[in-house]
């Protein structure tokens, strides 16, 4: 028998663009299944492949951190091997027990209470009650929920429910954990305490680990695999040049996305200096980066926080500012405001970095707002160097006219 706890072989996985064709072809799919016929594994009118011919093997012991753009086809490879729905073509085998973290919330009843999806999830998972009883206080304690285990899940935030899920995901020690961006959520110290986490139980489980933080890839996995455009463009243990091939991939200098027309920003300068006349932004060290702009927001947004993020010249993120951390979320009044952001003390290495920057919801989880490498800039004078992947989070403070208004962020319990 196979040591391998995931196998997959020539996996492939198709969907339709049509919504009345996607019923109509589910039909079909489902009457020759019933039949005992196999699926039509050849693409019809306005069918695309989201996954096609993926190959790979995971022993215990191993993780596989999974990168790729939006859409390659990450989220729907999880999905399969977590059974949620079938591909195509191709086999897939999972040896042993498989806890997954794929969506915020999947595998719990918002109707039942903490303590009860805890119990529901290891039953599901083949553990006896006792054998839940012993974890029960250490699931509980690590997702520091205690004040509200006994309230529905339906009235936890996003934050809690990845908190708990996470929390009983590690402590149950499933041969097999799939997770899912997990760690895009929460504070920076459940997030240290979660990777800590993950590198004991990685000894002892198969770990499938999708997220666009190549700092987290790259300190957690022993493998990596990039998938672009529904194939596998790298698979193998240089995790430094998968993430090389996928840093490739991301968007070109100076993209800007507006997500559904929900923010837009306009006359924004960098240091008193207009963005398009700016060119290369030189800052001494231990000076401070000031982003002046004005934000027009959609009407449907109550609530919102802003990101910065600095990358080197590897793109690796290397420090970042969120509102989120520094103070609360802000309350969306008028919908239009002139905002000024002041990052004091930028302690880089000498080099030149990229800057990103987002509007996001108010738990930093939904992004409204993206401008890809607004700009780029120069350290200069640091006379040292820092080494590695991680990233410091910044000190920071947003001012603007009288309407943009700080409010304390409300759990939903």
């Amino acid at each position: 028998m196979s040591d391998h706890l995931i196998q997959i072989e020539g996996l492939s996985k198709k969907y339709c663009k049509d919504l009345q064709k996607s019923l109509w072809y589910g039909l079909q799919d489902s009457s020759r299944e019933i039949f005992g016929i196999s699926r039509n594994s050849e693409l019809r009118s306005k069918e695309f492949w989201a996954l096609q011919d993926i190959n790979i093997q995971l022993r215990r012991g191993e993780c596989l951190g999974l990168i790729g753009q939006n859409g390659a086809g990450k989220s729907t490879l999880l999905k399969i091997l977590n059974g949620i729905i079938k591909p195509d073509k191709g086999k897939v085998t999972m040896r042993g027990r498989v806890a997954a973290i794929i969506e915020l919330g999947a595998g719990f009843n918002p109707a039942l209470t903490g303590k009860e999806n805890i119990y529901a999830n290891g039953a599901i998972l083949g553990l006896r009650k006792l054998e839940i009883d012993l974890l029960y206080d250490s699931i509980v304690d690590f997702s520091e929920l205690e004040h509200f285990i006994h309230s529905p899940v339906r009235y936890y935030s996003s934050g809690m429910r990845v908190r708990l899920g996470f929390s009983i995901a590690i402590h149950l020690k499933p041969d097999i954990l799939l997770l899912d961006e997990v760690l895009a959520v929460g504070d920076i110290g459940f997030k240290i305490k979660s990777l800590n986490a993950m590198a004991n139980l990685i000894q002892e489980t198969a770990v499938i680990f999708v997220s666009h933080s190549v700092d987290q890839i790259a300190r957690i996995c022993s493998s990596v695999c990039l998938l672009e455009n529904s194939k596998v463009a790298y698979l193998g243990e240089d995790i430094s040049y998968g993430i090389s091939q996928y840093e490739k991939t991301s968007p070109s200098p100076g993209t800007e996305y507006i997500h559904d027309g929900w923010a837009i920003l306009s006359n924004i300068s960098i240091n008193e200096i207009p963005l398009k006349e700016s060119g290369l932004c030189k800052i001494p060290f231990g000076h401070n980066l000031q982003i002046q702009f004005e934000l027009k927001l959609n009407s449907n947004i109550e609530q919102f926080t802003i990101k910065v993020e600095f990358a080197d010249s590897s793109n690796r993120i290397i420090a970042h500012y969120h509102s989120l951390h520094r103070s609360d979320a802000m309350r969306n009044i008028s919908f239009e405001k002139a905002c000024d952001l002041n990052i004091p003390n930028l302690n880089f290495t000498d080099g030149l970095y990229k800057v990103h920057f987002f509007i996001m919801d108010a738990e930093g989880i939904q992004q409204y707002y993206c401008y890809r490498n607004m700009f780029p800039l120069e350290m200069t004078g640091s006379g040292h160097q820092v080494k590695g992947f991680s990233s410091v989070l910044l000190d920071g403070k947003i001012t603007s006219g009288k309407n943009l208004e700080a409010i304390p962020t409300k759990s939903k319990l």
